[in-house]
């Protein structure tokens, strides 16, 4: 006996990395994890699971990772200054107006 409302469907289904973590200790080797995920998509409607993680650690004579880390600081650099430059700025207080003399 089928299940109830039981059908076939068809799809596709695929592997991702779903979250990257860094780890960037200081005086420590800097690491990468990708934890990935499963992602099934069933007539337009797109689920998740996740599966397993890959990671590393970083390796200073491999070029990408050097390109990687060093993309990564200037990011950082960037978005932090950036921050920075926002926090900085000083709210002027608005120059009061005449009164009109117009009672409300």
């Amino acid at each position: 006996m089928a299940d109830y409302k039981e059908s076939t469907i068809s799809g596709t289904t695929w592997q991702r990395s779903a979250r990257v973590i860094i780890s960037n200790p200081y005086q420590g080797t800097p690491s990468i994890l990708f934890q990935e995920e499963t992602a099934t998509n069933i007539d337009g409607v797109v689920t998740t699971a996740p599966v397993t993680e890959v990671s590393c650690v970083f390796d200073a004579a491999n070029p990408n990772h050097v390109e990687l880390y060093t993309k990564l600081n200037a990011l950082y650099i960037e978005l932090a200054t950036a921050r920075d430059e926002m926090a900085a700025e000083v709210y002027v207080e608005p120059e009061p107006q005449p009164d009109s003399g117009e009672v409300l």
